[in-house]
């Protein structure tokens, strides 16, 4: 919605602002993870928590372990590749 706002200067713009879309939604869940938990709310993924040996459990004792950095870690380099595969589009918008 917002690349119609900016002026996108064509179609090929939108596969960028969606993956800047998603990058920016999910950076919000990562940032909240507390407070959502907090309104009874879970957004992360509870098989990629399970991979990294985690669960809803460290969650609610608010656990930093090692296997929590890693699974935070691994949560970031996604979202990080998602915002450099979105950067592109900002120079359609300025076209």
């Amino acid at each position: 919605m917002s690349a119609h706002i900016i002026g996108f200067s064509g179609p090929e713009a939108i596969p960028y602002a969606v993956k800047l879309g998603v990058a920016l939604q999910m950076t919000n869940i990562l940032r909240d993870i507390v407070e959502d938990w907090r309104a009874g709310r879970l957004y992360l993924p509870l098989d990629e928590l399970a991979a990294f040996d985690l669960g809803e459990d460290d969650i609610a004792a608010g656990r930093m372990s090692a296997r929590w950095q890693v699974f935070m870690d691994f949560q970031i380099a996604r979202y990080r590749a998602l915002y450099a595969e979105a950067w592109p589009g900002d120079r359609d918008a300025e076209s």
